[in-house]
């Protein structure tokens, strides 16, 4: 691998091109980095990370489908999962199946500092503080 590039050509493993993605990713360069996350989820025994991770990406890039596609596959067992495509749903204006994702988030984790904190984030970011009076029950 040459200096400055993240290229993961010839990987076998989705941990080698998670690797390489984080390093494209701190680099600035998404749309590689969106390449390699889409060549880890594509192996046997890929970690739910890969499409965690793929999923920030997508929303970095602007490409919520593909984001709320990613998501999809995690939110069983990574519980931001939820609330990232709760956002997701929010970008592309399903206002109700953003809020569905928010509130199921919180019914799975009530204690759950990281998605209570994502929701107010995200919250305040889509002006959503109205809304979300009803999720406080």
């Amino acid at each position: 691998m040459s200096a400055g590039s993240s290229s993961a050509e010839g990987a076998d493993t989705p941990e080698i091109l998670e690797e390489a993605a984080r390093i494209a990713y701190l680099d600035g360069r998404l749309d590689e980095t969106a390449k390699l996350l889409e060549q880890a989820t594509r192996l046997p025994d890929c970690p739910p990370s890969a499409w965690q991770n793929l999923g920030l990406v997508r929303m970095d890039l602007e490409d919520y489908p593909g984001a709320i596609e990613a998501y999809s596959r995690v939110v069983d067992v990574i519980p931001l999962g939820l609330a990232n495509r709760g956002l997701a749903y929010e970008r592309v204006g399903n206002s109700k199946r953003a809020r569905t994702d928010y509130e199921t988030a919180l019914s799975y984790f009530p204690d759950d500092v990281d998605v209570l904190a994502s929701i107010f984030h995200r919250a305040v970011e889509v002006g959503w503080s109205a809304s979300l009076s009803g999720l406080w029950r």
